[in-house]
């Protein structure tokens, strides 16, 4: 007999990280989607630098459409160590989000790097969709002139610095609107912007021409209701939804509109119908899952209610959102309805109590901020929350504290902060240098000043109008550049020159193919090769970006007409 079973204890055994993996995939064969990501999480906890595990762990939370959250784990992953599964996946990612130019990006990448690749006739065949502008606009269902250039154009001003505020977001718009007159997207999100800004009889005026044109608009309708409601019309607005056409089926972001409608009017019955709709498309979506719960509660069905916080908890542990509405929908105590928000966050007297908490961590001396960090889990909890919050309230003292522990979660929680679209690029710059400080390695993806980049960013401002394919081209020098291991100088000096060539267009931007744009970009990076003084032919140039050396001499005669050898040697 073993000690082991003289003593009648029972034999354990060590539950590493490949066990919870393992138990993933089983839950995984069960269908059992939510079962499947918390296995995975703690695998991912354990061994946080295991490739395996964290492109397992990606490819379940995109399956689950959670795909920024997907995109986040694929960027802790040194690209080098699996290439294809990596930069394929983020693709697929961008792809589901819309973000054309960076899956375009990747996928070019990723062919560069493995042309016969297990993933290459999927990423040509992507890459054939992004190129045939008929087919894609027919899938997005784009019409009226619109295309995937506005799609983008939108979501770069929608993600535009917070601190720069409703009226500069509403300029950017109007410019858009002299390329795109007859686009209803871009028309109802002017209105939008306008009736954020306070500007609701302009946002009015603008749902009444949209209305004129397109009587079942079903967008119009709903912002129409709010606005009315906004006004103290309710009446008015609930006699308005009844213009809702009626529908055997209606599109995902008309079925947005019309729950988010129905709940501000206080209409749950409707809204829960929309919502039951809204779930079979999308069963893991957190706003869908806190709107159904809204509708629960105030219909009577609080343990349902509860249940759906529980669910949310069970997806993401460190949902400290779901963690409040648990708790309030759990308590006896009457609940006022200030304490609940109809958009996914907390209200101000929970938001308070949090920044209090944290404040009091902010003041302790910083050789003790590490220890500070380990034994606190609300602390961690609370930062988290801080660092996903759209609001930059005791986000710099945050990011200083977090770059003061040396900790691996506290600089995923930092990396996870850069690839947020809607927080301001200040921020975004102190959390990327407060990484550096870490020793945390480069490369960090990060979208910055409307771009997504996977490379070594310099300290580089460009103009807010520059169009997307010009934005194209610097994102594409820098990825290529921090691919080919040639460190942020190159990077630095790349774009200056083609930053100084953008402010000498002086506002007129010339078009630019998806050909020029790669040009364009090889003839830059040819330049601050030569001005770093690093051995690069015209040769290496173009079999680096894919280009010909036709094409590269064009981009270069293009730039050479607005340089001269002075202003040439001072960004050197």
């Amino acid at each position: 007999m073993s000690e082991n079973e003289n003593s009648g204890k029972i034999l354990t055994f060590e539950r590493d990280a490949s066990f919870f993996l393992r138990r993933g995939r089983r839950y995984l064969e069960q269908n059992d989607d939510i079962s499947a990501l918390q296995s995975m999480r703690r695998a991912y906890a354990k061994e946080p630098q295991n490739a395996e595990i964290a492109i397992a762990l990606s490819e379940q939370l995109n399956k689950m459409q959670r795909f920024e959250e997907s995109n986040k784990v694929l960027m802790m992953i040194d690209s080098e160590q699996d290439s294809s599964e990596v930069l394929f996946g983020m693709a697929s990612n961008h792809l589901a989000l819309e973000n054309f130019s960076a899956a375009r990006q990747l996928l070019e990448l990723y062919l560069s790097r493995e042309p016969d690749g297990p993933y290459a006739e999927d990423a040509e065949d992507y890459l054939d969709l992004l190129d045939d502008d008929e087919e894609i606009s027919a899938q997005m269902g784009l019409k009226n002139g619109e295309d995937i250039q506005l799609i983008e154009d939108i979501h770069r001003i929608k993600s535009m610095d917070i601190v720069k505020g409703y009226p500069e977001i509403i300029k950017a718009y109007q410019k858009l609107e002299k390329q795109y007159p007859e686009s209803f997207v871009l028309q109802i999100n002017i209105a939008l912007a306008q009736f954020a800004s306070g500007e609701s009889d302009k946002a009015q005026q603008r749902l009444f021409r949209i209305l004129k044109r397109d009587s079942k608009n079903i967008k119009a309708i709903c912002m129409l209701a709010l606005v009315y409601k906004s006004k103290g019309k309710m009446l008015q607005a609930k006699e308005t939804m009844k213009r809702i056409p009626v529908k055997a089926s209606y599109e995902l972001d008309e079925l947005n509109n019309l729950a988010l409608t129905y709940l501000e009017l206080g209409d749950y019955e409707k809204a829960a119908q929309i919502l039951k709709q809204e779930r079979v498309i999308l069963p893991y979506d957190t706003t869908i899952l806190h709107h159904t719960a809204i509708c629960c509660f105030m219909t009577g069905k609080r343990e349902q209610a509860r249940e759906i916080y529980r669910r949310l908890l069970a997806i993401d542990e460190y949902d400290t959102i779901a963690e409040y509405y648990l708790a309030l929908t759990s308590s006896e105590e009457p609940i006022d309805s200030g304490d609940w928000m109809i958009s996914y966050t907390t209200p101000v007297a929970e938001c308070l109590q949090r920044w209090t908490y944290v404040s009091e961590a902010l003041k302790k001396r910083v050789e003790k901020r590490s220890d500070i960090w380990k034994r606190d889990e609300r602390l961690r909890r609370l930062m988290r929350w801080i660092m996903r919050y759209r609001v930059d309230t005791l986000r710099s003292e945050t990011i200083d504290f977090l770059a003061d522990t040396k900790d691996l979660e506290a600089e995923a929680i930092l990396r996870d902060f850069l690839m947020r679209t809607d927080c301001s690029d200040e921020s975004k710059k102190h959390a990327f240098f407060a990484l550096r400080e870490m020793g945390a390695k480069e490369p960090y993806g990060m979208f910055y000043n409307g771009v997504w980049q996977y490379g070594i960013m310099g300290q580089i401002e460009f103009p807010g109008d520059m169009p997307v394919p010009y934005r194209n081209v610097l994102a594409l020098i820098l990825e290529t550049i921090s691919s080919e291991g040639l460190g942020g100088a190159v990077a630095d000096v790349a774009a200056r020159i083609f930053l100084y060539y953008v402010e000498e267009l002086k506002g007129d931007y010339p078009r630019l193919t998806h050909d020029q744009e790669q040009a364009f970009a090889a003839a830059v990076s040819l330049m601050a090769f030569h001005a770093t003084q690093l051995p690069h032919t015209p040769d290496d140039i173009c079999e680096m970006y894919g280009v010909t050396l036709r094409r590269l001499n064009n981009a270069l005669s293009k730039i050479f007409l607005l340089f001269d050898d002075s202003n040439f040697e001072d960004l050197k």
